[in-house]
C-alpha cells in the first residue's frame, strides 16, 4: 500500500512571528487536478521574504495587519479569517465576502 492519497501541504510555519528577518509566513495556493476532478489547496506554508497573490499571508485574528491587494477592481483591504483549505485554526489575509 502507497501513500499520497490526495494533495497534501507542506506546513512550516502558522504565522508569521515564527519566521524572522521579517519574512513572513506565506501559503502558497495552486491548483491540482487529479483523475476528473479540480480544486484549489494550499501547497506549502513558509516563511518567505514577501508574499503575493495567490499566495497569502497567514494571520492572527486582531494582531495580523493584513495588506492590501491590488485587483482588477481597485484596491481590496484582506481580513484575517478562517482559511477554508487549511485545517481548523489556521487564519490567512483573505478577501472579505
Amino acid at each position: 500500500m502507497g501513500h499520497g492519497y490526495g494533495p497534501e501541504t507542506l506546513i512550516e510555519c502558522s504565522s508569521s512571528d515564527q519566521c524572522s528577518n521579517g519574512e513572513v509566513c506565506c501559503a502558497t495556493r495552486t491548483t491540482y487536478h487529479q483523475g476528473n476532478q479540480a480544486g484549489d489547496l494550499y501547497e506549502s506554508l513558509r516563511c518567505e521574504a514577501s508574499c503575493s497573490y495567490p499566495g497569502f499571508v497567514t494571520c492572527k485574528p486582531g494582531v495580523t495587519v493584513c495588506p492590501t491587494l491590488q485587483t482588477q477592481n481597485g484596491p481590496v483591504q484582506l481580513i484575517c479569517k478562517a482559511s477554508q483549505l487549511l485545517p481548523a485554526g489556521y487564519t490567512v489575509c483573505g478577501f472579505p465576502q
